[in-house]
């Protein structure tokens, strides 16, 4: 997350609100809040999630569930999550998301790895190890090419 928030200055540096969707114990809002204090971010997530997770600094906690309507805001955060679905579930996910975000200069940031076509692959084995957990917490999810 550092590399990403240092790497994608310009785009945060615009932003005024964010939702993390699927935003786990909001580590990654942590560090986007820690360089951009001026973005009022919500990490959503499941509600018996965010129930147990610990506050954080800048962050609210929000239950829903991603394919149901998430707040409105400028951007919405998403890392590693669209790998856990197949491809109608993701465009059903990306329309709904489009809808939430506020106007047309709004922003989707995805955190993702790409499966490289030619084999190339620059980040090692992290290719293997989301394939496992894709082996063993969904029934549809892939990896995909850019």
């Amino acid at each position: 997350m550092k590399a990403t928030v240092s790497h994608y200055k310009e785009g945060f540096d615009s932003i005024r609100s964010l939702v993390d969707v699927g935003g786990g114990t909001s580590g990654a809002l942590a560090e986007i809040v820690k360089s951009y204090p001026h973005i009022k971010v919500i990490n959503f997530d499941l509600p018996h999630f965010v129930a147990t997770t610990p506050m954080c600094e800048g962050v609210i906690h929000v239950g829903g569930d991603m394919f149901d309507p998430i707040p409105n805001v400028d951007a919405v955060f998403m890392k590693w999550i669209l790998h856990d679905w197949n491809d109608e579930a993701c465009v059903k996910i990306l329309k709904s998301y489009r809808n939430a975000i506020s106007d047309k200069n709004g922003k989707l940031v995805f955190v993702v790895i790409f499966v490289q076509e030619d084999d190339n692959n620059i980040f090692g084995d992290m290719g293997l190890v989301f394939d496992l957990l894709m082996f063993a917490h969904t029934t549809s999810g892939k990896e995909r090419t850019e």
